[in-house]
Parts: C-alpha cells; structure tokens; sequence
C-alpha cells in the first residue's frame, strides 16, 4: 500500500526521532530522521517531504530557521514546531513564518497522528491549489474580442470644424439670394432681348 505522505522528523534527541518515526510508520507514513537543521536542510534538497516535525531547540540551527528556510525553499512542505521550551514570542514568530502547527513536548500518539492527518490535509490542499493555478490558454472568437475604438479627430481638425462650420454656412446665407437674382436677372434679360428683336428665346 502506498505511504500517505513523506515525513522528516527533525530532532537532537534520538528517543524523540525514534517515538515519532514509531508512531508515524504504524499511521502509514513513509518516515525518515534528521538530528539537527543542516542534515534536515540536506535530505529535503535531495528529495521532498510533504510534513516535517521539527525540533524547536537544536544546536547550531534551532527550529526557526530551519522552518523560515524551508518555507523560502520548499513552500508545499508543512513544518510542524515541536518544543519542550515553548514561548508566547516563538510561537508567534512560528505562526507568521508560516508554521502549521506549534506543539508542546510530551506529545502523545493520537497528536502526533491526529497533527499529522491535519498537516497532510493542507498539503493535499496546496496541490490542488496548484493544480487549479495553472495557466490555460483561451481562445477568443474574432466576434467576441473588443473592437478598437475608431480614431478620434485632430484638435486642429475639430477647432477647423467649430470655427469654419458656421462661417460656411453663413456665407451660403449671403450669396445664395445674391447668386439666385443673378440668375434670376440674366433669364428675364435673354427674354426682354428675345421680345424686342422679336426672336423666340427657350
């Protein structure tokens, strides 16, 4: 039967690593230790780990650098703080590093494995976050798709328009009546001409 999920136990004390991977390999999971942060850092490069339990206090590298690199690195893997020296202030630097859990030493079986199902929930949920964030190419119908906005005219074209309609249209105003007489004058002229030589004109 395949494991439930890949767990790192991150722990100076080999009674505590050996408690864990106890606990955990009989609830399914595939387990494996590390006995300071630099080893731990190590192994999850080489391969990933979906949880990692992990010493608060530890010589060289404690607990919260461990889990602020991890969640630099590898944001998918859960880390859960385990401490048997537990403060108001390191839990909260835990929490806004991104812990999923922050649990105080002794721990039980049924909190190991009732933390462990938790942190393996919101694994499973961050991979189908992923699944679901990846990009899909759509393909818009030409029918569908914005149409451009037709150019707008030029402000020295607009200003000719504003300035020059009403100009034309005054002097449509002027020399119409004057060209319509003319015209007017020049048809009664051909026929007063036409009367008086006694010519037809058409």
């Amino acid at each position: 039967m395949e494991p439930k999920a890949k767990v790192l136990v991150v722990d100076d004390e080999n009674v505590v690593c050996a408690s864990l991977n106890r606990v955990l390999s009989e609830d399914g999971y595939s387990v494996d230790t590390a006995h300071n942060g630099y080893s731990a850092l190590q192994r999850i490069e080489e391969e990933p780990f979906d949880i990692a339990f992990v010493d608060l206090r530890m010589p060289g590298m404690d607990g919260l650098e461990v889990l602020r690199r991890i969640r630099k690195r590898h944001p998918q893997t859960q880390v859960v703080i385990v401490t048997g020296y537990g403060t108001p202030e390191a839990e909260n630097e835990a929490t806004a590093l991104g812990v999923c859990d922050f649990l105080a030493k002794p721990l039980s079986p049924e909190v190991i494995t009732r933390v462990a199902e938790r942190a393996w929930e919101k694994r499973r949920a961050v991979e189908v976050t992923e699944t679901a964030g990846t990009p899909v190419r759509v393909t818009i119908h030409p029918s569908l798709r914005p149409q451009a906005e037709p150019p707008r005219p030029s402000m020295a074209k607009t200003l000719g328009l504003v300035v020059g309609g009403p100009l034309l249209g005054l002097a449509f105003v002027i020399f119409l009546p004057v060209i319509g007489l003319g015209m007017l004058a020049w048809i009664l002229g051909r026929k007063v001409t036409g009367f008086l030589l006694g010519t037809k004109v058409d």
